[in-house]
């Protein structure tokens, strides 16, 4: 009778960790919504003229869609779409996030030289559905080159200065997914990395925006499912099991002595 239990408990302590693997899925679709702000910049000095305006909040967080600098009769800007929303698929195609405008006119005051932007995703699971929200907050950093207007490098240059938040892992219900945004940017030029005379052993990431013009740079993300080891069951558990094996060796001998 007690090999019996002892095998019975095994059993049902091998049955709840097989349910436990078995209640998580995959989600397939996801509905998400993502604001984005700056909440933080530098001045090259006291004299940029410095303006800012779209004022919102981003988990708790004042933060602000656009940034304005130089004189008044042209001004340099940055315009952020904030507050976009839609549907994106696990292993499918990048869903649209947001766009970067930077309207880039001769500077003659100071300058903007670095900032700071917030951004949060927020998703929910379409398929199978769960309703359950999973927010995603991260800041991403950068530095801001108001380049000479003379010679052949005229381009404005931001350097994203933590390019590593662009590709995160977050677990939801148990599965581990990758959330992807390094698609949206590219590597500096060489002749840029030796004309701003940063460390030319270093790979710099980010965008060029022409003198004169205004440029848009659209932001895309893409969500991967990716494979997580199984946890390693409590120490409880391992030993019901033990238990449970040791019965089976036992009672599997028994038998053969009773053949």
């Amino acid at each position: 009778m007690k090999i019996r239990a002892l095998f019975a408990c095994a059993v049902f302590a091998a049955g709840i960790l097989v349910a436990s693997a078995a209640s998580a899925a995959v989600v397939n679709s996801w509905q998400y919504s993502y604001h984005i702000g700056f909440t933080d910049w530098e001045m090259s000095g006291r004299n940029g003229n410095v303006g800012y305006w779209g004022r919102q909040k981003i988990d708790g967080e004042r933060a602000y869609t656009d940034l304005s600098w130089g004189s008044w009769e042209k001004r340099s800007s940055i315009k952020l779409t904030s507050y976009t929303w839609g549907n994106v698929d696990t292993d499918g195609d990048a869903a649209y996030a947001t766009t970067m405008t930077h309207t880039n006119m001769p500077v003659t005051t100071d300058t903007l030289t670095s900032g700071r932007v917030k951004a949060e995703l927020a998703l929910w699971a379409l398929d199978p559905y769960y309703g359950e929200k999973k927010a995603l907050t991260t800041f991403l950093e950068f530095d801001f080159y108001e380049t000479p207007n003379n010679g052949g490098l005229t381009s404005d240059v931001f350097i994203l200065t933590n390019p590593g938040v662009t590709t995160e892992g977050f677990e939801y219900d148990g599965e581990w997914y990758t959330l992807d945004f390094s698609s949206s940017y590219g590597i500096i030029p060489d002749s840029y990395v030796e004309a701003l005379k940063l460390d030319k052993s270093i790979t710099y990431y980010g965008w060029l925006t022409p003198e004169n013009s205004k440029t848009s740079v659209d932001s895309y993300f893409s969500i991967s499912h990716r494979q997580q080891p199984t946890p390693a069951p409590e120490p409880a558990t391992l030993g019901l099991m033990g238990m449970g094996i040791l019965a089976l060796g036992v009672y599997s001998r028994m038998k053969k002595k009773n053949a």
